[in-house]
């Protein structure tokens, strides 16, 4: 785990971030599975806790607001990064996104399942599932589990703790 992983996790909420250790290193340990080239990577989280500013714009990417009508239009979906600006739990620290960690070339990539390659797509959403298998059995939420067209691979979160606060609040009516 790199030092940038290491900060980002010292955001998030501290029942996740037990749970963030633990699927970086399952993971990052499972991709010697894989075999080349994803053996030469790590798991590394991208993005943790995050405010609304940051939110916003990252909202922002893909759409266009138009002032006439006082809402957001979608004007390219490829750019699309995130489908909400107040209710995300990056902003409670509750969600973290991941990519490989190439260290020899000090870069991140995020296979791409939409590929045009079909090999390519194949081999980069057999990776993602199994990302999400492991995020499931440390007890985390994949958006790899979301359908289309919200669909976020490399998204994960914890939902027990919003579950219990919202039963607290209901159960006090």
């Amino acid at each position: 785990m790199n030092r940038l992983s290491q900060k980002r996790i010292k955001t998030l909420d501290e029942v996740v971030q037990p749970l963030a250790i633990a699927f970086l290193e399952q993971a990052t340990e499972s991709l010697k599975e894989f075999g080349k080239p994803w053996n030469k990577y790590s798991v590394e989280i991208t993005e943790a806790e995050r405010d609304i500013i940051w939110q916003a714009g990252l909202y922002s990417q893909g759409r266009r607001w138009l002032k006439s009508k006082r809402k957001w239009v979608d004007v390219d979906s490829k750019k699309i990064v995130t489908w909400t600006i107040d209710g995300s739990n990056h902003l409670s620290g509750r969600a973290f996104d991941i990519a490989l960690w190439n260290s020899h070339f000090n870069r991140y990539i995020w296979p791409d399942p939409r590929h045009s390659n079909p090999v390519k797509a194949k081999r980069a959403l057999k990776l993602w599932k199994h990302f999400a298998e492991i995020g499931r059995s440390v007890g985390l939420h994949a958006g790899a589990d979301w359908p289309k067209p919200k669909t976020d691979y490399p998204h994960f979160e914890y939902l027990q703790k919003i579950l219990a606060e919202e039963h607290v609040c209901y159960s006090r009516r």
